[in-house]
């Protein structure tokens, strides 16, 4: 029964059949669209169009927002499980879209579901199909009236037409499907039925003439002439009075025989048997699952004449004969001399597939002096027949026989399955993959891929206790994507039902894909083990295949035509040849991969010989590290996005080849790619995969201090020692990144000490670039300007650009922490200078453009803010740089809080935040935790802001920047007082507020200070204690920005606050102070040049909406 009714009166349903309350005639208009246009995401400037066209677009923002936030509650109104459909709605700061799953629950997607299975089903006639009738039927019961009746907006122009649209193509579908269950009574014999379809056609079209001429020859045939000729009266007038015709010539005929009587007196119900088609196709025994595309696109090419040679291509136990068997069972109607299933397993060599076809179409050669295939051609040369030649990889040398046949037989079609392509023009090719396998268990239709719908349908044949449960449902999907969706890799792992868990399963097939086999005895002997089905496809190979193709095993995640030809000596000959064999797979451009099961067997037949194993490891390693090395200068510039795309695929094979060097105490290799991993690991937030390859070097090659006396130091030591100072310096920043502070200053004074000793100014300078570094994540910016000014001077002395660079970007970054804009202002611009000079600066001169955004935003300049974070964005996604592009999300997530859009602003801090947990960054997770809880505090969604300010500080109380805490405080404060609502709450957040400012005044933060002390003020003031909020407030007064936002985040709160407070006592000075406010508003909305944009802050900011109401009552007063 659906729970979601569209067709009639719009009606919700919960799992008992109770309807459910709508808040608005708008809001299931809304549902309705959502739900019906799901195949698509619906932007937000759409919706607005549509539902609230006339709106200003600050109302009609507000309007989309609690419309979808009530949409998101039905859910539990009708009592469906989420876990089962997902959420109702998909929704991003962009777009909206109703989940796809929810769909099953609406009568709108059962009917054309319906309809759209009656239209793909294989049939000569809908209307003569029994199977489809029955469908029919059901379809035009779920019709209970027009597609939302009664829910027209007529202030809404483009949903109205929206509206008409849909009602008359369900109108056009509902005539057709009641014209073909008329059509079938009719022949049937089912007079009274047909009599009541066609009438139904009638109530919905009264001009519908094929519906008149039914009504007219079954009153006919059941006697009642005069009544058919009353209905051919009613019929004329209506088309006379409604268009001006006359009735078409075939009603006119059907008259001119009911008024001769030459009608019979009842309608023939039996048709003459139709002969069953000829075919030897088996019933099969399991259903078929899955592979919905690959059918329909058989069928279309089957439909078209053109298409006379299909081959279905893939490994063996891909599913091959099984599809060819589902389609073929589907084209029995459609060829007059029969479908054929040509087993060719067994089938020696060419010269016997003439044999094998005759023998299968049941037919005899005879005594004659023509060859088989000539007889062949005689025999079938007429037929209209489909032929499934099955098996056909170890027939190659037939290939010209089966353009023979096809330029013989005209009308004979061939579809071919085989692990090798056919390698002709003729050839329409249909590569086959595994079945589709989830991403995740996470994914809401996960249990619905038909991968694990075939593990799930195996298992229970074998097992009726097995059941996908939730909690199964993990590990079914790891087994399925184990193996890749490999149809007989899934059933045979299915077969370990009985014995083992699927936890097990798992476990058994992480050890080896090998062990997977049956014994049952209806499997194909070539089937009841991957391992046969791999050694079958092993013996098709030529000598040189097998040695390229084990050799090839040594990748992972696949390979390039470059790396195949460096690393296993495969000309391109070779690779198509393989790939046309399907053991390997086409990846892109250039690019090859193995399916798992391949390359599991391949690597057992590379292993067992340990010398060639050793080689293709070498070259394997040297190859992939030379890459590595090649790309590390342009990691550091513009091209830093094509270097890195360039790496990423290779990525699984550049770690392998690290481990094989380090294995081997390859140093100068190491040397070499050091500077490429670390950047890539870098722009990509690898940072704990680069500590792990990183210290797995460092261990090998560590040497004592002691060791590195000027009389011991021999070059190898050096070059070893050189290398681990290398090592550390990149574990340091990999230290920082992860917010292991503590962990970085030992590795740096560990790295500081052997870099002296080595005398590598260098190396000095970037390990000292880190120390800097980490005075600044410790807010001792002092100590960070002094050290990173020093450090400019040495780079610049060495001639070190990049170092000289980075030097620039921490000098401006401390001199902002400071408040000296000035200088900070001057420093980006002398570094981005210098960039456009060198190019070799993208990231520092990325960096800069991010806190150029931060002091706009700072002073004010909330629009050049944000155009500065687009850039850093836009420069962060062209170099592929993870790491700052989840920065720049933060940043816009503020940008967009000062600008008012809290919408946006919490969309991006949710990308944030889930970038921020890939990376493992806390750092970055709790300064965007804030923004977004700021966001939320500004919408009333005050449980969600203190949720997320909880654990933001928590994570500050654990990285230990006192500064970063006290930020943190400071809002959870707010939100407490917000929330407030007894004696102990308002103390809570208070003493909340105390232990902010206290951290604050200990960095000399003194703005933020006075902001929080604002808090206070606000604190005492709804409390009543006036007196207490006066104190607060007074010293702050002389305090308050006035031409600029002056590094305040909320200025124009602090004024209100303070004006309110002013007011409730009396003091005169409320005026000029609320004057003095309302002119730094309109001085730094004037900033804004986006109408829009400078509407929603005025007006979305509950402050600065509140300051304007209250300069408007003080003025009035």
């Amino acid at each position: 029964m659906p729970l979601i009714r569209f067709l009639g009166p719009g009606l919700l349903l919960d799992r008992d059949g109770n309807p459910v309350t709508v808040r608005s005639r708008k809001l299931l208009a809304l549902l309705a669209y959502l739900m019906t246009e799901q195949q698509v995401a619906h932007s937000r400037s759409q919706l607005l169009a549509l539902f609230w066209p006339d709106a200003t677009t600050a109302d009609a923002q507000n309007n989309l927002r609690v419309s979808l936030n009530r949409l998101r509650k039905i859910p539990q109104e009708i009592a469906v499980d989420e876990s089962e459909y997902g959420e109702l709605l998909l929704v991003d700061r962009f777009t909206v879209q109703a989940q796809p799953a929810w769909a099953e629950l609406t009568d709108f997607n059962q009917f054309n579901q319906l309809l759209e299975s009656t239209r793909r089903h294989d049939h000569v006639s809908r209307g003569q199909c029994a199977e489809c009738q029955a469908r029919l039927q059901q379809a035009v019961q779920l019709y209970q009236g027009e597609f939302l009746a009664g829910l027209g907006l007529a202030e809404c122009t483009d949903y109205e037409e929206w509206l008409f649209m849909q009602r008359e193509r369900l109108r056009v579908l509902l005539l057709e499907a009641y014209q073909d269950l008329g059509d079938y009574a009719e022949s049937t014999g089912d007079l009274t039925a047909a009599r009541g379809f066609s009438q139904r056609q009638l109530e919905l079209d009264s001009l519908r003439e094929p519906a008149y001429r039914q009504q007219m020859r079954i009153l006919a045939a059941q006697g009642d002439r005069s009544g058919a000729l009353l209905l051919f009266e009613r019929c004329r007038t209506v088309l006379s009075d409604e268009l001006g015709l006359d009735p078409e010539p075939e009603t006119l005929a059907l008259h001119m025989q009911i008024l001769n009587a030459e009608m019979p007196a009842r309608a023939d119900a039996t048709d003459a048997p139709v002969s069953a088609p000829r075919h030897n196709l088996s019933q099969p025994l399991t259903p078929f699952i899955g592979r919905e595309e690959e059918v329909e696109a058989l069928q279309e090419r089957l439909a078209n004449p053109t298409y006379r040679l299909l081959s279905i291509v893939g490994p063996g136990g891909i599913g091959k004969s099984r599809l060819a068997q589902q389609v073929a069972a589907q084209q029995l109607n459609s060829f007059r001399d029969g479908v054929y299933f040509v087993a060719l397993a067994q089938t020696p060599t060419a010269e016997s597939i003439p044999l094998a076809i005759v023998e299968t179409m049941q037919l005899a050669f005879g005594a004659s002096d023509k060859s088989p295939a000539e007889q062949m051609f005689e025999m079938i040369g007429r037929k209209q027949i489909l032929l499934v030649l099955d098996n056909f990889e170890h027939l190659m040398d037939g290939v010209d026989l089966l353009m023979q046949l096809l330029q013989k037989a005209p009308e004979v079609v061939l579809l071919i399955t085989s692990r090798e392509r056919l390698n002709l023009q003729a050839e329409d090719l249909f590569e086959l993959h595994g079945l589709a396998v989830p991403a995740s268990h996470t994914e809401p239709t996960a249990a619905h891929f038909a991968a694990i719908r075939l593990f799930t349908d195996r298992a229970h044949r074998l097992d009726k206790h097995f059941k996908l449960t939730s909690a199964q449902l993990p590990q079914v999907v790891q087994i399925c994507q184990l193996v890749e969706g490999f149809p007989l890799a899934i059933e045979l792992a299915a077969t370990w039902i009985r014995d083992l868990d699927c936890a097990d399963i798992v476990a058994e097939l992480v050890d080896g894909l090998a062990r997977l086999e049956t014994t049952a005895r209806d499997v194909d002997p070539q089937h009841r083990s991957l391992r046969s089905v791999f050694n079958a496809s092993w013996k098709l190979l030529s000598l040189q295949e097998r040695t390229v193709l084990a050799r090839l095993a040594i990748f992972r995640g696949g390979f390039t035509l470059d790396a195949a030809h460096a690393v296993a000596q495969a000309t391109p000959a070779l690779l198509s040849g393989l790939r046309n064999k399907s053991l390997l797979r086409h990846a892109g451009a250039r690019r090859y991969d193995m399916h798992a099961l391949v390359h599991q067997f391949a690597a057992e037949v590379l292993a067992n010989d340990a010398a060639e194993a050793t080689l293709v490891r070498d070259a394997h390693s040297q190859y992939f590290l030379t890459l590595l090395a090649e790309q590390a200068v342009a990691l550091d510039t513009r091209a830093a996005g094509a270097a890195s795309a360039l790496i990423q695929p290779e990525w699984e094979n550049a770690v392998m080849a690290w481990q094989q060097a380090v294995a081997q105490r390859e140093a100068p290799r190491l040397q070499n790619a050091l500077d490429g991993l670390y950047r890539f690991c870098d722009l990509r937030g690898l940072y704990g995969e680069a500590q792990t390859l990183l210290e797995s070097a460092l261990v090998c090659f560590e040497t004592p201090l002691t060791a590195l006396t000027d009389a011991s130091m021999a070059m190898d030591v050096r070059a070893q020692s050189l290398l681990c100072c290398r090592l550390l310096t990149a574990l340091i920043s990999t230290a920082e990144c992860r917010g292991e502070f503590e962990r970085s200053q030992k590795l740096a004074q560990k790295a500081l000490a052997l870099a002296t000793v080595l005398d590598s100014k260098e190396d000095i300078i970037k390990i000292s670039l880190g120390q800097a570094k980490a005075f600044e994540l410790d807010d001792r910016y002092s100590q960070g300007l002094a050290l990173a000014e020093k450090l400019l001077a040495m780079a610049e002395a060495e001639g070190l650009e990049l170092q000289a660079g980075n030097s620039m970007e921490l000098i401006g970054y401390n001199a902002y922490r400071l408040g000296d804009y000035v200088r900070a202002h001057a420093m980006y611009q002398r570094l981005l200078t210098y960039h456009e000079r060198s190019g070799r600066l993208e990231l520092p001169a990325r960096l800069a453009i991010s806190i150029l955004g931060s002091m706009a935003i700072d002073q004010g300049d909330y629009a050049a803010g944000l155009t500065y974070y687009h850039r850093f964005l836009a420069s962060s996604q062209a170099a592929d740089d993870r790491v700052n592009m989840a920065h720049a999300y933060d940043y816009l997530a503020r940008a967009w809080n000062h600008l008012g859009d809290f919408d946006q602003a919490i969309a991006l801090a949710d990308q944030c935040v889930a970038c921020a947990e890939i990376l493992g960054d806390s750092w970055l997770k709790r300064r965007t935790l804030i923004r977004r809880s700021y966001a939320q505090r500004q919408l009333g969604q005050l449980a969600e802001a203190l949720s997320g300010l909880t654990e933001a500080a928590s994570l500050a109380r654990i990285n230990g920047s006192q500064l970063a805490l006290a930020d943190t405080l400071a809002q959870l404060a707010e939100t407490q007082m917000a929330m407030a609502q007894s004696t102990r709450q308002w103390e809570e957040a208070a003493a909340t507020f105390q232990e902010a400012a206290t951290l604050l005044r200990a960095g000399h933060e003194m703005t933020k200070v006075r902001a929080v002390e604002i808090g206070l003020a606000e604190l005492a003031h709804r409390r009543g204690d006036g007196a207490t909020a006066f104190m607060q407030i007074e010293p702050i007064l002389p305090h308050l920005p006035t031409e600029s936002a002056a590094g305040w985040d909320e200025p124009l709160r602090a004024y209100l606050v303070c004006v309110r407070i002013l007011h409730a006592m009396g003091n005169p000075l409320a005026q000029d102070l609320c004057d003095q406010a309302r002119q730094l508003l309109d001085r730094l909305a004037c900033n804004i040049a986006d109408y829009a944009q400078r509407q929603t802050f005025l007006n979305a900011i509950p402050a600065h909406r509140e300051l304007r109401a209250e300069w408007e009552r003080t003025v009035a007063s």
